[in-house]
């Protein structure tokens, strides 16, 4: 009765009702009474317990609709009945930002960052009686990138998202904001990962060379060296110390994560001098101050550009003290945005149609994200200084 009530009381005009439940073009009503079949009789009952359920909210409505919408039910789920989603692997948790310098742009111009040089670190004298006071030499260099624009559409039709009883498709914007993510991984690790320019043996300083590339596999000894050198590293004038104790080692893999939090963590240093491995340990060649503060990251794209992924490791200083690399985001726009295309349709009589029913034509449903970033390696204003690089070939 409640099945008989429901059909009476919609309006042939206004409603598609009687064309869904409908046998060749004939109201259920006018068929019932040529049709007495047990399999009519049966269909029927089911039917109307069925919108009975989701009229007393026992059913969710959506159910309604694609029972009443789509004749896919034997291609969609003839093939099996026991269905799983496959567990999404996870992405990567981004801790590049601990080691670079975070900024932003005003806008996709490029911007240009100044560093002003001293010709000396020091005053002239001791100055005799009515001596001239010298000029300091100033010099001045810069670098300059620019921020670009990244994005990623997709579209999904209404009726795979009506289907969707997996939920495959409903994370569509979880995924953007993943691409989002690793993209700015991907961007900042191109800037500076094996980077031949930042990384080299020839850094001029007052017409002294320096390095801050090695090929040491990484050891206790190994890195006791890369600070040591990267402590000898003076300012601009060739003889004033600066101060860039490294903090953060940054490998590629997690066997090489493993070895140096084995060698930060261990309180000694066996002896390497003799192959009978007897020798008395002694103690740490890391100064305590620096293997308390030092922290290891974990950076898998490093793989994309360095040959040597699988033994390199990488120093870098505090960007506090000193940063090698800038990472910059568009102001206003520093987090990804997520936007959903509008419906384009209306229903008849009226009323603002959700975004989930899709357009017009296609019944699609939008998704797009757009994120702005970009940066670069700060070589050109002496950023070598704060960053060291071994291949960890030998």
């Amino acid at each position: 009765m409640k099945f008989k009530q429901l059909l009476e009381g919609f309006n042939a005009a206004q409603s598609v009702m009687h064309e869904r439940f409908s046998f060749g073009g004939q109201p259920v009503r006018s068929m019932a009474r040529r049709i007495q079949s047990p399999q009519y009789v049966q269909s029927l009952a089911e039917a109307t317990t069925f919108v009975a359920d989701v009229f007393d909210g026992r059913q969710p409505l959506w159910m309604l609709k694609e029972a009443m919408s789509t004749s896919d039910f034997p291609l969609l789920f003839g093939d099996t009945i026991d269905r799983l989603m496959v567990a999404k692997w996870k992405a990567i948790e981004p801790t590049w930002r601990d080691y670079a310098k975070i900024s932003t742009c005003r806008d996709f111009r490029p911007v240009k960052r100044f560093r002003c040089t001293r010709g000396a670190a020091l005053l002239h004298g001791p100055m005799s009686p009515g001596e001239s006071y010298k000029g300091d030499a100033v010099d001045e260099s810069y670098y300059e990138y620019s921020v670009g624009k990244y994005g990623r559409r997709r579209d999904i039709l209404w009726e795979a998202l009506v289907n969707d009883d997996l939920g495959a498709l409903r994370d569509a914007p979880d995924d953007l904001a993943w691409q989002a993510v690793n993209t700015e991984a991907y961007e900042f690790t191109r800037l500076w990962a094996a980077n031949t320019t930042l990384y080299a043996i020839n850094h001029a300083v007052a017409g002294v060379n320096y390095s801050n590339l090695g090929n040491a596999a990484f050891d206790a000894d190994a890195l006791a060296a890369a600070i040591g050198e990267m402590g000898e590293y003076p300012a601009e004038d060739g003889e004033s110390p600066i101060m860039n104790d490294p903090l953060y080692i940054v490998v590629g893999t997690r066997t090489m994560q493993m070895r140096v939090e084995q060698v930060l963590n261990s309180l000694i240093v066996a002896y390497t001098g003799s192959s009978d491995r007897d020798n008395l340990p002694v103690a740490n060649l890391i100064p305590a101050q620096l293997r308390n503060t030092m922290q290891v990251r974990l950076n898998p794209w490093i793989r994309l550009f360095d040959t040597d992924y699988q033994t390199a490791w990488y120093i870098f200083s505090d960007p506090a003290a000193g940063y090698a690399v800038e990472f910059s985001f568009l102001q206003g726009h520093e987090l990804p945005e997520l936007f959903m295309k509008n419906s384009n349709q209306v229903q008849m009589g009226g009323g603002a149609v959700s975004p989930m029913e899709g357009d017009f034509d296609t019944d699609a449903v939008g998704y797009k994200l757009r994120h702005c970033c970009g940066g670069s390696h700060t070589n050109a204003v002496g950023g070598w200084r704060f960053t060291w690089r071994s291949t960890g070939t030998v």
